[in-house]
């Protein structure tokens, strides 16, 4: 992400919520289904062990109705094109960590303005729970070997070789197990802007969440309040604050002002539903939105 001062795309102002999370595992184990327990021919339901389908893990994505006022979908073409946005490293296993293998999978991709912040989310599809409980092995690993990497950012004119530190940061349980990790790189130069880059796997029965956001670090009060106006407005069936968000409220300080954490909550329950063969419940509206008028024809019955 270039936040060089020679870079014109700093007068937009980036802005990024410290996110709260950490490289561990979290949740109930579920193992693998006893053989000879299912019919062999029940394999597109997703309740039982057959893999997604593509268009059902979209259903599952995160879009802008669950993004605050301001979020514009994003392009893999136009984040090549700027030079910035949720880094992509070339080499393993730092790669994994921001783009993990997947055979069936949907993508979204979302920018707050054009210097950012930016996310990236990821469904995914496994044959069976345990294939999916790998795929979160396979990310701790990459997790555990992935330092640091460098990375050239910015755009064509104006390029910049930067390198990013893992750290470790507080994650309340998410999903089935949830592995997360943060990267942090200071400004090139006299640039003294720290950028933040943070990841989080997360297996929901035979399938998985990925999310990636990116921005610069100490202007999240925005990205904040938006979550916290958020869950005033909702209870838990509706996407507001469950009792693992109440867990990270009782913990770390920079967990409880993770301004991704209300993401990877929305995320994890829309693909819980999915999964359970549902459809999402879609959130409640965020400031600023532009209401629909009640159905004036609409009558109670008792």
């Amino acid at each position: 992400m270039d936040t060089t001062p020679r870079s014109a795309l700093l007068a937009t102002g980036l802005v990024l919520g410290v996110l709260g999370l950490t490289a561990s595992a979290c949740g109930t184990r579920v193992g693998p289904p006893t053989a000879g327990t299912e019919p062999r021919h029940v394999v597109d339901s997703p309740t039982h062990t057959g893999r997604l389908a593509e268009d059902r893990l979209k259903l599952a994505l995160l879009d802008l109705n669950d993004l605050p006022t301001g979020w514009a979908a994003d392009s893999k073409r136009a984040a090549e094109e700027r030079g910035i946005g949720v880094p992509n490293p070339d080499e393993q296993p730092c790669r994994a960590l921001f783009d993990p293998p997947a055979k069936v999978r949907a993508d979204g991709r979302f920018a707050r303005t054009e210097a950012g912040p930016f996310v990236t989310t990821r469904t995914v599809g496994y044959r069976s729970a345990g294939e999916a409980r790998r795929a979160l092995e396979n990310f701790r690993k990459a997790a555990a070997g992935c330092g640091v990497f460098k990375i050239v950012e910015g755009p064509e004119e104006d390029r910049a070789d930067v390198s990013y530190t893992a750290e470790d940061l507080p994650l309340p349980k998410l999903g089935d197990g949830s592995v997360a990790l943060r990267f942090v790189r200071g400004g090139p130069g006299d640039d003294q802007v720290t950028v933040l880059a943070d990841v989080v796997f997360v297996r929901v029965g035979g399938a998985a969440v990925h999310l990636a956001q990116a921005g610069v670090d100490g202007t999240a009060d925005q990205e904040e309040r938006d979550g916290e106006e958020r869950d005033e407005r909702e209870g838990p069936e509706d996407g507001g604050v469950g009792p693992d968000e109440e867990e990270v409220r009782d913990g770390d300080g920079a967990a409880e002002r993770s301004a991704m954490l209300p993401l990877a909550h929305r995320a994890v329950e829309k693909l819980r539903a999915v999964v359970d063969n549902r459809t999402p419940r879609p959130t409640g509206s965020f400031p600023d939105v532009t209401q629909l008028k009640i159905d004036p024809y609409a009558r109670t019955h008792e």
